[in-house]
């Protein structure tokens, strides 16, 4: 029951937190040989196989996901073989089959993650589009649920994934297909399908996640319905997730007293979630890409604290942080064992620069704009240094040569902030101001192709493009106007 009711994601208060406390005590003694072998197998996955106290996480992360990968791509049967097992050697055969499949559905839900990932790049206009309905030939309707879920975490918007897999190769406008959607706060999804029931099929499920069939020829229609529905009853509040913190605590609370002491509030759960922290001011000493680059570990100080701090689903490009910059961070506490050793970690649920680092930035690209512009009365404003806005010769090179030499290597894609620490990290201490005229003299001479892939991040892809005659800067439009405002408030 205890299993059941965390991999429904039921809520864990009143009676059901009884049953998730007293089940989780008996998981952890060993009681059922089928539970015992599947936390066996799962771990044996790991290169350390070590014995991992047993939460409500750890069944909701690892467990759950096997039991529930077998009727979601193969049959589900195997689960439940397993768990009606009373011996050892059973349980271990039908627990290593569940890992398979559940590697196997890991597999093509990432497949169908970056899939979606590329179609929402092409087709949404968030400033129009609010739901995200997507649908695609050969996704696995048993798959495209968890998709889901992973699409609204990290947009902020409701969404439904719809499968037509299985209709043969004739496609026609008859064709049923199987979609399957998550909600957000404010928007019942069940209702919001209800609204557009004369295209569907049929439907059902609840407020926060559902399933339904619609015919090929009626999707367009669907889509326009539902996303009017959505637009009338979210307001503005689309794409914004707030997460909010339990309290504010500085680096001297951060303890392994403290994080034992939140091991007596378990379970969490629905209704009962893991405590959000927040620390600010932390310095970040080290920024490490992990599991292929889809994870980041980062390595916090502050005082005589030195905090890991593990970023998941959180690649180096969307955080956009790196060492040296100083950062508020939004976290779980939580103790990280391995190989016999525990030490302290946060699970970050956010993270932004400070609100003096974000001021900092915030004067630098009004100063950018007014200069670009041809306003010179912010030089005065400011109290703005030719020599900290123009660049030299040299600049301009030491830029040039670190792009070039990363294209040859194809890392074509960069913040401004990523390119910042990058020259840094090189030696090379070029400001933002400077950076940004560099780089729209490159396009303006067209020494570089730069393309804007988000302006408001500030976000470029550069190629390289071969010139045969050496190119005068001094040909820079852009450069003379820059050199003659400061020229006319001397």
């Amino acid at each position: 029951v205890a299993l059941g009711t965390i991999a429904d994601v039921m809520p864990v208060k009143d009676e059901n937190r009884l049953i998730v406390s007293y089940g989780l005590t008996l998981i952890e003694r060993g009681t059922r040989p089928a539970i015992t072998e599947l936390i066996n197998a799962s771990g044996s996955e790991s290169k350390y196989n070590t014995k991992k106290k047993i939460t409500a996480a750890f069944v909701g992360f690892t467990l759950a996901p096997r039991i529930n990968a077998a009727g979601r791509i193969t049959d589900a049967s195997t689960a439940v073989e397993l768990l009606i097992s009373n011996d050892t050697e059973t349980a271990q055969k039908f627990s290593k089959e569940l890992c398979a499949i559940n590697k196997q559905r890991q597999q093509k839900e990432n497949a169908i993650t970056d899939e979606a990932y590329e179609k929402i790049a092409e087709t949404l206009d968030f400033d129009r589009d609010r739901v995200i309905v997507l649908d695609d030939e050969k996704w696995h309707h048993g798959i495209i649920g968890i998709v889901s879920s992973r699409i609204t975490e990290k947009y902020g918007l409701p969404s439904i994934l719809v499968s037509f897999d299985g209709n043969g190769d004739d496609v026609s406008d008859e064709d049923v297909g199987k979609g399957s959607g998550r909600s957000v706060k404010g928007i019942n999804l069940v209702e919001a399908l209800a609204s557009c029931s004369e295209y569907l099929e049929k439907y059902g499920g609840h407020e926060l996640a559902a399933g339904l069939s619609v015919k090929r020829k009626n999707l367009s229609a669907f889509k326009e319905k539902l996303n009017k529905y959505v637009d009338e009853h979210l307001g503005g509040d689309s794409g914004e997730i707030v997460i909010e913190a339990e309290c504010v605590i500085d680096s001297d609370e951060i303890s392994m007293v403290l994080a034992n002491e939140l091991y007596f509030l378990e379970p969490y759960g629905t209704s009962n979630p893991v405590p959000v922290f927040e620390s600010d001011g932390m310095y970040v000493s080290d920024v490490i890409p992990i599991g292929g680059g889809k994870h980041t570990k980062l390595i916090l100080r502050k005082d005589n604290l030195v905090i890991t701090a593990m970023c998941f689903r959180m690649t180096l490009a969307e955080l956009d942080v790196y060492p040296g910059d100083t950062v508020d961070v939004l976290y779980n506490l939580d103790i990280n064992e391995f190989q016999g050793t525990k030490s302290l970690q946060m699970i970050v649920k956010d993270i932004r620069l400070t609100a003096d680092s974000l001021n900092r930035e915030i004067i630098e690209h009004r100063i950018y704009d007014a200069l670009a512009s041809g306003n010179g009365d912010i030089i005065d404003e400011c109290s703005v240094d030719m020599n900290s806005v123009v660049p030299t010769r040299d600049e301009f090179a030491c830029v040039y040569n670190v792009l070039k030499r990363e294209l040859r290597v194809e890392h074509e894609v960069y913040s401004i902030r990523a390119l910042e620490h990058l020259l840094r990290s090189l030696g090379h201490n070029i400001s933002y101001l400077k950076l940004k005229f560099i780089i729209s003299v490159f396009r303006e001479l067209n020494l570089l192709c730069v393309n804007d892939l988000d302006c408001e991040r500030e976000i470029y892809s550069f190629k390289y493009i071969y010139v045969k005659n050496k190119t005068s800067l001094d040909k820079s439009n852009i450069l003379k106007k820059l050199k003659s405002l400061f020229r006319s408030g001397e």
